[in-house]
């Protein structure tokens, strides 16, 4: 630092110039004072003069301690915000230069660069052409795994039925008429139909209204899943009759067990429809079946079968009644007195069973079946007498029962081979 000394006239006597920033701690005179105050008001600041701020008492013990220089504003460095336009414009650079390069890079080896490209594409095809030959042949393999079950068990129903149908035993009314009975449909003729199928009508109209009470007398309870019951029940309005009530889980879904039923039912069907008024919940059932007493004989006792069978199909469950009877010769009547028609009343529910292992579980229907069937004796003969009802504990019920059994197998096979059916349909289309 260096003190020029001017004229004691032009700088106010003894006042010291300095050509340096004066030292620390020296307050700077009234000439600097007002070179900054015109640099303030130049720049457009409100920013007092520093001879007007008052300093701090202990800013010099501040900047002793914490090493702090001071600096001075008109010297101050101003470093320039970063703008958002030039980060812009040096990623634009930076890309032009990339595209620069990869020119540059094509021009060089454009075969190379072509046959490579080509290459790539060539072996993304090949792959995918192989993954869709595998999955080809694995379809392919399902379905014909899926057609040769199909057959076989197409087959094994089949023999199954045929040795149902050859059974002696398998009479009965409903459903199981269609197996047990040969012949083709029979034709509706008014003068002898017409008075059966009108008192088999007024005996079906009220049986929907009692299907609550004749399942609690049989001991089918809402939840109830496993029964195989027989009794002979007697002292009722009804006379005696046998009743066999059974409950059993089969793993069918509830629309399947309700078409082939049904279509088994329409299969007995009289051929004359429209005369009988068929409709999609009631049908009139008419067969012929032949009983032999000797199965290695070709003869046999011709029994007509009549009956009527209306579908209720509700939201949770399917209501199957159907009542009937079985007309006797009447010269084998004349010679076995024995010999009147037999009687039979069927209640049916079926409904979706929730096993509670989730939608991954095989669907389940739950059966709940009651038959009531009056067998044939005649008038003459009264029903209350104990040797009768031994009579038909003994005899009737295992008869009935087989009768009933073979019914369900065959239901079973109806519903069985319509779901492979369906699925061999299915697999078919593709």
């Amino acid at each position: 630092m260096q003190r020029n000394a001017g004229p004691q006239g032009s700088t106010g006597g003894d006042t010291a110039v300095y050509s340096d920033p004066p030292p620390l701690g020296v307050a700077p005179n009234a000439a600097m004072a007002a070179i900054l105050a015109e640099m303030e008001r130049r720049n457009g600041t409100a920013a007092a003069s520093p001879s007007r701020v008052e300093q701090p008492q202990d800013e010099p013990v501040i900047a002793k301690q914490t090493g702090m220089k001071r600096k001075c504003p008109v010297n101050g460095s101003q470093r320039p915000r970063r703008r958002q336009k030039d980060d812009l414009r040096a990623l634009q650079h930076d890309v032009a230069q990339l595209e620069a390069r990869l020119d540059a890079a094509k021009q060089r080896s454009p075969a190379r660069y072509h046959r490579e490209k080509e290459a790539a594409a060539a072996r993304r095809e090949r792959q995918s052409e192989k993954d869709l030959e595998s999955r080809k042949a694995r379809l392919r393999h399902f379905a014909e795994m899926q057609m040769r079950a199909s057959e076989r068990m197409r087959g094994y129903f089949y023999k199954c039925q045929m040795q149902t149908e050859d059974t002696s035993t398998e009479f009965g009314l409903g459903f199981g008429a269609a197996g047990c009975c040969g012949g083709e449909r029979m034709k509706y003729e008014p003068i002898l139909d017409a008075p059966v199928y009108r008192r088999l009508e007024e005996s079906l109209a009220g049986q929907y209204d009692q299907l609550g009470q004749i399942f609690q007398d049989a001991g089918l309870e809402h939840e109830q899943v496993d029964l195989d019951d027989a009794q002979v029940v007697s002292g009722g309005d009804q006379g005696a009759f046998v009743r066999f009530a059974t409950a059993k889980i089969a793993p069918f879904e509830l629309e399947a067990v309700s078409r082939a039923m049904w279509r088994g039912a329409q299969k007995s069907s009289v051929l004359d429809s429209t005369l009988t008024g068929n409709t999609d919940s009631t049908v009139y059932l008419k067969r012929e079946c032949v009983l032999r007493h000797d199965p290695a004989s070709s003869e046999g006792v011709a029994i007509l079968l009549r009956g009527i069978c209306r579908r209720f199909v509700e939201p949770h469950r399917i209501v199957l009644l159907w009542e009937g009877t079985g007309d006797w010769p009447r010269d084998y009547m004349r010679r076995h007195p024995s010999s009147v028609p037999i009687r039979e009343r069927g209640y049916c529910v079926i409904r979706t069973f929730h096993s509670g292992k989730g939608r991954s579980c095989v669907p389940l229907s739950l059966f709940q079946t009651c038959v009531c069937m009056t067998p044939g004796l005649s008038a003459d003969i009264a029903m209350d007498q104990p040797e009768h009802l031994q009579m038909l504990a003994d005899l009737v019920i295992p008869s009935y029962r087989k009768i009933l059994e073979a019914r369900e197998q065959m239901l079973e096979n109806a519903i069985l081979d319509e779901m492979v059916h369906q699925r061999t349909a299915s697999t078919s289309r593709y």
